[in-house]
């Protein structure tokens, strides 16, 4: 075999090896290191800041007052566990369990919670609210697909959160901030806002028949072409809204205040209009038959093709 032969024959063993090394190496993924969680519910290693727990079983653990900024949390079970007065900020929760978690005065600030589950789950004085509210780009708080079934978010700060198919069958909302917060497709069901603050909200054509919103504040909130039938909207302030083409059937409006709101071609049939405050309200082309007018308040109220 002459010299050039030999070259090109080391050459090609060389290439084979290389391949064959490369075909044999074995690829290693990092996989989340899962804490153990005793009977007590007591987490070793404790957590901290940017720890990767995703779908570990953290079912009953205690976490009263753990720091878990960034932390990765997708797919965890935290099932019961408690979480009064952590720190989650910034934390991944996608698809987490948190049904039955008790998150009261938990921090959530930038939370993802898309899909997670917080079925019966504490959220008393919990915060979601955004740092950065100058950013376009960025919301309070993103739920998507969130389910909130008899979830207690009472007195929660939820200022300009992004609610996007959620379900609040028997949700508390008593008391919360809601300030600037949107909602889409949501689903109602006995959902409470008794004393919440709704002001520039945006629900429209949202599905909230029945809903309690006792005392609410929706001060220049967008509720046209929802559905509030039968909706307690008893002493709410709803000045300045936007409530064009609404179904309030059989709607409780005791002493509400629609001071300067829009309501044109609203059906308000078989309401209760004991002490409501239209003044200067458009009820254009608005039905109140059957009403119940008490010390009902029309005051400059622009009332064109109003059908009584």
């Amino acid at each position: 075999m002459n010299t050039r032969a030999l070259l090109k024959w080391a050459s090609s063993i060389s290439s084979l090896a290389l391949v064959a090394s490369i075909f044999t190496t074995t690829v290693t993924f990092a996989v989340p290191a899962c804490p153990k969680v005793s009977k007590n519910g007591t987490v070793k290693p404790a957590p901290t800041p940017r720890v990767n727990w995703s779908g570990c079983d953290l079912s009953s653990a205690n976490l009263f007052g753990a720091n878990l900024t960034m932390a990765k949390l997708s797919l965890a079970n935290l099932s019961g566990a408690k979480l009064q007065t952590a720190i989650l900020v910034n934390a991944d929760l996608t698809n987490a369990n948190l049904s039955r978690a008790d998150l009261s005065r938990a921090d959530l600030n930038n939370v993802t919670l898309s899909r997670a589950n917080l079925t019966q789950a504490n959220l008393f004085k919990a915060n979601f609210k955004c740092t950065d509210l100058n950013d376009a780009d960025r919301y309070c708080a993103h739920f998507d697909n969130t389910n909130f079934t008899r979830a207690n978010l009472s007195h929660a700060n939820l200022f300009g959160a992004q609610l996007y198919k959620d379900n609040f069958s028997g949700t508390q909302f008593i008391k919360a901030d809601m300030r600037n917060s949107a909602i889409w497709y949501g689903k109602f069901l006995g959902t409470d806002f008794s004393g919440a603050d709704l002001s520039k909200a945006f629900l429209a054509g949202e599905k909230m028949s029945g809903v309690i919103m006792v005392g609410a504040k929706l001060r220049n909130s967008s509720l046209y072409n929802s559905s509030l039938v039968q909706a307690n909207l008893s002493g709410a302030d709803l000045s300045g809204s936007e409530i064009y083409g609404s179904d309030l059937n059989r709607a409780n409006l005791t002493r509400a205040n629609f001071t300067g709101a829009n309501l044109t071609k609203a059906n308000l049939v078989s309401t209760n209009l004991t002490q409501t405050n239209f003044t200067n309200c458009h009820l254009d082309q608005a039905n109140i038959m059957w009403a119940v007018i008490q010390g009902t308040v029309f005051k400059n109220a622009s009332t064109v093709g109003l059908i009584q």
